[in-house]
């Protein structure tokens, strides 16, 4: 019996199957098989850093102990995603000094500012997120990825074990499944399954747990939609976000490397700590109120807020997907002259893509403001500041209270599709007038 007590006995006599996390922490620490609650060493497949931690934070904590270089260069990913372009002189010296730690220890994967996006997006778009492979990172919005199949998880300043010596202590965690059936009423989508799963499991219901997507509405879900969920359980607390590769899954990443992955998928009788069913048929438009990202309410019970901002964009959203159906709502409209709205698209290719079909005439035309990929106003640290008692809608990562400025705003969570029509109406508005 391991750590994990009753469950891993019960699991270990049955000799029952393994999650498709068991499965990937296995083979990366050189066992045929782990358990929750089971501390094992493994080695990551790549690790990845932004802007926002490899200086000082890393630089100095390499420096402390002693570290002459990293142990393996070719597995290391730099992207400045945070403050694009630099908006102070304090991290302008920042990016000089990043620029600097790629070029004296040879890290040939770092994508300065214009060449990417968002990490958790363009890492995606760039074939380092891979099914079956462990991907390491300090930021907790690292979930994301495993909606590749991969198990993608932040190790924060941990990560420097990694860095100095290619290896990584990590306790195996317990495995929760969340089975979704149905089909999306017009008007709701992705964002509002990921709150109503937050509203069900709040800010801590799975405490360092795998938390695996699985049933008939994830496989007919779009890879962005599946990023989508993998993202928002980080609100939950989960050390990962994870979906069983499919044939869309290994199409997505063999057209963008030529890199060799082995696709892990859970096996039929593996054991869960818990299984939740959710059911989106009945599902409308659902909302995150201040300050609070579980303080969920359907939008109907929001009442008449008017709204000063507008903001798609962040690692939560401001893909293809969601941009579709802001177009759609916002083409032949105006936002209204109260509201400013900003579009950030997560990377380079989004915002290509969205040129090439055509939304950026669009956007412009409603009075949108486009800006270049990046966090954008996610961090509070560039673009989009909030002032006191303003009140902002948004699809982005999080609505904690300073998130985008004065801590005297508010802000709201939800939908793309919501945000398009609030910003049309200049309250937070239901979109789905707007697309029968």
């Amino acid at each position: 019996m391991t750590r994990d007590g009753s469950s891993v006995f019960y699991q270990e006599e049955l000799n029952l199957g393994m999650t498709i996390v068991q499965k990937i922490l296995a083979r990366s620490s050189g066992k045929s098989e782990v358990f929750p609650g089971e501390a094992i060493l493994i080695k990551p497949d790549i690790i990845v850093m932004n802007d926002y931690y490899v200086y000082p934070f890393f630089v100095d904590m390499m420096n402390e102990i002693g570290a002459v270089g990293v142990s393996d260069p070719e597995k290391v990913v730099i992207g400045i995603d945070h403050m694009v372009p630099a908006n102070s002189i304090e991290f302008a010296d920042k990016h000089r000094a990043i620029r600097n730690f790629a070029r004296i220890h040879g890290i040939k994967n770092f994508f300065d500012v214009g060449r990417s996006g968002i990490n958790h997006h363009a890492m995606a778009e760039k074939g380092f997120a891979r099914p079956g492979m462990v991907y390491a990172d300090h930021d907790a919005q690292a979930t994301t990825l495993g909606a590749f199949g991969c198990f993608a998880a932040s190790f924060g300043l941990g990560l420097i074990q990694a860095l100095v010596s290619g290896e990584l202590w990590c306790l195996v965690p317990a495995n929760l499944k969340i089975m979704v059936v149905g089909e999306f009423p017009l008007g709701v989508g992705n964002r509002d399954l990921a709150h109503h799963i937050l509203r069900r499991l709040g800010t801590d219901g799975a405490l360092y747990k795998a938390v695996e997507f699985t049933g008939p509405t994830i496989d007919s879900m779009s890879i962005d939609g599946r990023m989508v969920l993998c993202n928002m359980i980080a609100h939950c607390e989960a050390k990962v976000g994870i979906v069983n590769p499919d044939a869309k899954t290994v199409e997505f990443v063999q057209a963008r490397t030529r890199e060799p992955f082995s696709p892990l998928v859970s096996d039929t009788d593996a054991k869960y700590e818990m299984e939740l069913r959710f059911d989106v048929s009945d599902l409308e438009p659902l909302v995150a109120t201040p300050h609070e990202p579980s303080q969920i309410l359907p939008i109907e019970k929001i009442g008449n807020i008017p709204v000063d901002q507008v903001f798609v964009g962040s690692c939560a959203s401001g893909r293809m997907e969601d941009l579709k159906i802001m177009a759609r709502i916002l083409h032949g409209r105006r936002i209204h002259p109260s509201v400013r709205l900003i579009i950030v698209p997560p990377s380079r290719e989004v915002f290509l893509e969205m040129v090439k079909a055509g939304f950026m005439e669009a956007f412009i035309e409603s009075n949108a403001i486009i800006e270049s990929p990046g966090c954008g106003p996610c961090g509070g640290s560039q673009i989009g500041l909030l002032g006191e008692g303003e009140v902002c809608v948004t699809s982005s990562f999080t609505n904690i209270k300073g998130r985008m400025g004065s801590e005297a705003a508010e802000i709201y969570m939800a939908s793309p599709a919501v945000c398009a029509a609030s910003a049309v109406e200049g309250r937070i508005a239901d979109p789905r007038k707007y697309l029968y």
